[in-house]
């Protein structure tokens, strides 16, 4: 039995998951490693091969890819443990578009020969992760975070964008988004026993600091802390959210009028207008009404 598997997606960031390989095999051969590679076929396969590895002997189950990897490597972890941490430590080999779950955990350092490395001479962390269901359905996990409105619209946008990669990318669909689906909507967010129902652009709910590759939106996230960090910006308009773009990339946001943050185990997010949202960067709904997050402490074991 090999004592790591690498579960590849091949197309992250559009191809370079596959582009990596050749460059990770050498990394792990040069470090004298035991390891298997395995590329996904399509969405989801992640999900299924981490679930049938944590049954397994493996010392860490590999998420190489970006968070959107992450996130079926999550959930396939955690769908197999039960009600328990997980069995088996994940580890990250970030050759995505954000790689936000792979900075919270290992900072900026983030290239292939460091991140293999990690893995044969690293030590696992407990951190929590969350649960999210929306319209009572699609019951999923996230590792780093989620965006309702505003954020989930960027992350539609992205999808659009084909010459543009990593932050630029991202940063290209914040402009889109505030150009072409500026909309704030009436929204009720309830935060364990606070709720707030007013004009809203956006609810982030996230374990994690950073989103979209550099955006810091809930700058004081604790992987362990067994909370959930929540970002709502009010009802800005077009001209106004300019400003704040770079606020939002150093995390100096959390001072504006417009800007609530709080903290809570539980949180829901309600509208009568259907709301578009992402998981761990990933496009999650496009019209959903309600949302139920839940912070699950201390149920991931991550090599870092």
């Amino acid at each position: 039995m090999s004592k790591f598997l690498l579960i590849v997606n091949p197309i992250a960031r559009r191809g370079n998951g596959a582009r990596s390989i050749p460059a990770i095999r050498a990394a792990m051969t040069r470090l004298e490693a035991d390891f298997e590679l395995i590329q996904t076929t399509g969405p989801r396969h992640a999900i299924e091969i981490a679930r049938q590895a944590a049954g397994a002997d493996y010392e860490a189950v590999v998420a190489v890819g970006g968070d959107g990897t992450v996130n079926e490597v999550v959930n396939g972890l955690i769908q197999a443990a039960g009600d328990a941490p997980s069995k088996v430590a994940m580890g990250v080999i970030p050759v995505g578009s954000g790689n936000d779950f792979a900075y919270m955990m290992q900072g900026d350092d983030l290239d292939i020969e460091k991140a293999c490395e990690r893995l044969i001479k690293g030590e696992n962390k407990l951190v929590d992760v969350g649960s999210i269901a929306c319209d009572g359905k699609d019951f999923r996990y996230f590792a780093n975070g989620l965006g309702i409105g505003f954020d989930g619209q960027v992350t539609i946008e992205t999808r659009q964008i084909k010459l543009l990669r990593g932050f630029l990318m991202y940063l290209w669909a914040v402009i889109r988004t505030i150009i072409f689906h500026h909309n704030p909507i009436p929204v009720t967010v309830t935060c364990d026993d606070q709720s707030y129902t007013q004009q809203l652009l956006m609810v982030t709910t996230a374990v994690g600091k950073r989103h979209g590759g550099g955006f810091y939106v809930t700058p004081f996230a604790i992987a362990d802390d067994g909370l959930l960090d929540v970002c709502i910006a009010g009802n800005l308009s077009r001209p106004a959210i300019f400003p704040l773009i770079p606020r939002f990339m150093k995390g100096t946001h959390t001072t504006h009028p417009k800007c609530t943050m709080l903290l809570g185990k539980k949180v829901t997010v309600s509208s009568p207008v259907g709301l578009a949202a992402h998981i761990d960067g990933e496009i999650y709904a496009t019209s959903a009404k309600h949302f139920e997050m839940k912070s699950l402490p201390a149920r991931l074991w991550v090599r870092c």
